[in-house]
């Protein structure tokens, strides 16, 4: 195959099918999934209590009408998270084009964990002061 530029030569579909997540996203979160219909989360469903994931959705869909105080009130981890997944998204496109390379999976593993532990942390402390969101 040949190289055009910094990119691998794929297939036009391989290629640039990762630019249409942000607009998938974006029109998914629009749409207001978290504000209507039941729960979807197992650990709602089974015990009646929010998971620490719970809230995250509703955050990003307040976030997307511009209600911070929403956001804060559903999640308060969503303004860590969207800077993470944006980077996250811009570094996984520099390492499909060749750019950059993948990360050790040791480091990986390292995020993964603190990223875990800051939901539940965050989940335990919401729990105690009774701010977990509705389910």
């Amino acid at each position: 195959m040949t190289t055009v530029g910094p990119l691998r030569a794929l297939p036009i579909t391989t290629r640039w099918w990762p630019l249409t997540l942000p607009p998938a996203l974006v029109g998914f979160l629009s749409w207001g999934p978290a504000t209507q219909g039941p729960t979807t989360c197992p650990f709602a469903l089974a015990t009646g209590h929010a998971c620490p994931l719970c809230g995250g959705t509703r955050a990003a869909t307040a976030l997307m009408r511009l209600d911070a105080p929403l956001a804060w009130e559903m999640h308060p981890l969503i303004y860590l998270m969207i800077p993470l997944m944006v980077a996250g998204y811009v570094r996984w496109i520099g390492v499909r084009a060749g750019r950059w390379r993948p990360l050790p999976p040791a480091g990986v593993n390292r995020m993964v964990m603190v990223i875990i532990g800051l939901f539940v942390a965050a989940w335990i402390v919401r729990a105690l002061t009774g701010t977990l969101p509705p389910v």
